[in-house]
């Protein structure tokens, strides 16, 4: 775990305000160490609107457009959507015909994501999108935040068109190509796989391989390598959110990168728990060979 700390010290007075699109499930336990710093907006188009001064809950799905829609909800919420679920698709699959069963239909109201900044006045560092396959349409009501304030974002993206009308992994990857981001990281990949009349779901026949298609993952996004410089070094506050927002998603090696570039805008007591802090973790050095076989282990495994 980072030390929360160290994080309050990066963030310092200022706080970094996080929009999540989607929130029904909470935020991730890997913003706690900086919780105490957190300016959270959160979208949920069932909740209440209400204002504590560290959570912000606004009850607008969001898009490209002001207007009505309707909510999908599913057997399994989890897969609950503005879209509708893609059946033809579906039904291949095991399992998800049943989980994308629609049960209720609810209509809500649709906003931009930058005229309610404007409104609510707040500009955001950072922005997490989980609207199962609504991702384009709410980036595409978020242009002006992601051109002046946002440094970094987190989209749960598919590879396969899942709902209809869905922007697939490629497309939205051009998209924030073009807004000034490029694709970081991506993990919790997940496949769907065939059902058939043998009853096949996952073996393990081939090591390193699974059974299954891709069907989505999460990704993260961060401004382009020259513009992220360029920020870190324009203020104190910018540098210490992009250092904190790099060691909340675990790259230390960029976080440590933007402090040889940024030291001088910290205090020396900062500094010197940085330097202690990387050289701590330059000390967690792993054997190649050995994580080679422990990869190909585990997925023989799973």
């Amino acid at each position: 775990m980072i030390p929360s700390k160290l994080i309050n010290r990066l963030l310092e007075d200022e706080r970094l305000t996080l929009v999540d699109v989607g929130a029904a499930g909470g935020l991730h336990a890997r913003w706690k160490p900086a919780e105490e710093r957190l300016r959270l907006i959160g979208f949920e188009p069932l909740d209440e609107i209400s204002d504590d001064g560290a959570v912000l809950s606004l009850p607008w799905a969001l898009g490209s457009a002001d207007g009505s829609a309707e909510l999908k909800v599913t057997k399994r919420v989890s897969m609950t959507s503005l879209l509708d679920p893609a059946s033809d698709l579906i039904s291949r699959f095991w399992d998800k015909p049943e989980h994308t069963k629609i049960v209720e239909r609810i209509p809500v109201e649709k906003r931009r994501l930058d005229d309610l900044a404007g409104e609510h006045k707040f500009d955001p560092d950072f922005i997490k999108i989980d609207v199962q396959g609504g991702e384009m349409d709410v980036l595409e009501g978020a242009k002006r935040c992601l051109g002046t304030s946002i440094l970094a974002a987190e989209i749960e993206l598919s590879f396969i068109e899942r709902y209809s009308g869905l922007t697939k992994f490629s497309d939205v990857v051009t998209f924030m190509e073009g807004q000034g981001f490029e694709l970081f990281d991506l993990w919790r990949i997940k496949r769907y796989r065939h059902s058939n009349r043998a009853g096949v779901v996952n073996p393990g026949t081939a090591r390193g391989l699974r059974a299954g298609r891709l069907a989505f993952c999460d990704t993260l996004f961060v401004r382009r390598d020259d513009e992220l410089l360029r920020c870190a070094e324009a203020s104190r506050a910018t540098a210490g959110k992009l250092i904190a927002i790099s060691l909340i998603y675990g790259k230390a090696d960029l976080a440590a990168r933007l402090h040889d570039v940024t030291r001088d805008a910290f205090d020396a007591e900062l500094n010197d728990g940085l330097d202690r802090y990387f050289k701590k973790l330059s000390g967690r050095q792993l054997n190649p060979r050995g994580l080679h076989r422990a990869l190909d282990y585990f997925a023989s495994k799973v």
